[in-house]
């Protein structure tokens, strides 16, 4: 899978200043804080200004983060009127930036705990861009939530689904032009979805939830094979429980009421595991290359729980595959992130 690591720097494209610490700040970026702008009202006498200045380069020039957003928030309050400004507000958004993204970069639990702090300062300091901190989480969490021990759930879905409702209740990011949003907003949902399918599985253990979540991740981006790959699993791991139930029974029963309708159950579980299969295969054809090993293994189990059903024979398992192709239009469709 596509991981989100260059979000921040796709949210630098997009004008964000927040994610872009290194930006540098031009007249021309003054724009992104149209408030702080329209203040000019009361010109403020040469006096307060010269201090606003000095101010602005003491800010500007502190190697601490946390102190330059300090300072240059004490420099808005007294002198929230001066040319300087906007100044001070880029001050800011670039150190909650840096903080963030120094704190993603290889994140260990420690790491993630500054991430969701900084997200939640920044939100009071920086509401407009809320969002562009929200989805730099994307990409870490999106790798968390594929460990086996599932760190930062409790956190993180919070976190992945709050972005999700802001995104599909009409947000877009700031720096943001409606016509690209347009492009990127169904994968990053697609993704958002994933992950939050991933987390509600693995940490919360809901399998009913978890599919539901995975079913929203697929209408908006179907052309990620991992989405249906863990689809599958969920029914595997349903086919498992179900066969050491079946094994378990004495040969009387297998042969009984009981076994058989043990053995239909079981039956519809596979079906359920071959379709997933088969979407797999058929949304990662294009990119055979990328997903070698991801096709490898299913296309091992494809055949294998085909003959399960098809008296050992992989008859009729060509045009069953086939079928799929047509289910998502992977050339229009986005990428899997």
């Amino acid at each position: 899978m596509k991981k989100l690591s260059t979000l921040l720097a796709t949210a630098c494209l997009m004008g964000s200043v927040a994610l872009c610490p290194n930006i540098s700040f031009g007249k021309t970026s003054i724009s992104f804080f149209p408030q702080a702008a329209a203040q000019q009202g009361d010109k403020p006498d040469a006096a307060s200004e010269k201090k606003a200045y000095d101010a602005y380069n003491a800010a500007k020039a502190e190697k601490d983060s946390y102190k330059q957003i300090s300072m240059a928030k004490e420099a808005l309050q007294l002198y929230p009127k001066s040319q300087y400004a906007p100044y001070f507000k880029q001050i800011i958004s670039a150190a909650y930036g840096k903080l963030l993204t120094d704190s993603i970069k290889q994140p260990g639990s420690e790491d993630m705990n500054t991430a969701f702090k900084v997200v939640a300062d920044a939100a009071t300091d920086l509401p407009d861009f809320h969002l562009n901190y929200l989805l730099a989480l994307l990409d870490p969490l999106s790798r968390f939530s594929k460990k086996p021990d599932t760190p930062h759930a409790e956190k993180g879905l919070p976190v992945l689904k709050e972005t999700a409702d802001l995104i599909k209740g009409g947000k877009i990011p700031q720096g943001v032009k409606p016509e690209d949003w347009v492009k990127k907003k169904t994968p990053l949902l697609g993704s958002l979805y994933q992950a939050m399918g991933l987390y509600t599985w693995k940490a919360n253990k809901n399998d009913a939830d978890a599919l539901n979540l995975f079913k929203e991740s697929v209408s908006q981006n179907c052309s990620d094979p991992f989405t249906h790959y863990y689809v599958s699993e969920i029914h595997k791991a349903k086919y498992d429980a179900l066969s050491k139930e079946y094994d378990t029974l004495p040969d009387d029963k297998k042969t009984g009421d009981e076994g058989k309708a043990l053995l239909e159950k079981i039956n519809g579980v596979v079906d359920q595991m071959l379709e997933n299969y088969g979407r797999v295969l058929a949304v990662s054809e294009a990119n055979a290359k990328t997903y070698e090993k991801l096709r490898t293994a299913v296309q091992g189990a494809t055949e294998a729980y085909w003959k399960f059903r098809h008296e050992d024979k992989l008859d009729g398992l060509k045009e069953f595959l086939e079928k799929f192709k047509t289910e998502c239009n992977t050339a229009s469709a986005a990428p899997g992130m």
